[in-house]
């Protein structure tokens, strides 16, 4: 799912934190620049279609095991 910061509140929780508490700001009436957010789900989604996850976790492990 993706939605304008402005649609976002404390509800929406398949958004992120920062997301979230943009929107809940853009409601109270403080200025925030134009923006959207992108549900967990959907990035994940977005990283397994091009293998960026995988790729990430394979260096992350790599990283890992040349700091010990």
């Amino acid at each position: 799912m993706i939605a304008k910061l402005e649609e976002l509140t404390k509800q929406e929780r398949i958004f992120g934190n920062k997301a979230r508490n943009l929107g809940i700001l853009i409601n109270q009436g403080i200025l925030v620049p134009d923006g959207i957010a992108i549900s967990y789900e959907h990035y994940l989604d977005y990283l397994e279609s091009r293998s960026f996850k995988n790729d990430f976790e394979r260096r992350l492990f790599q990283e890992l095991g040349n700091s010990s």
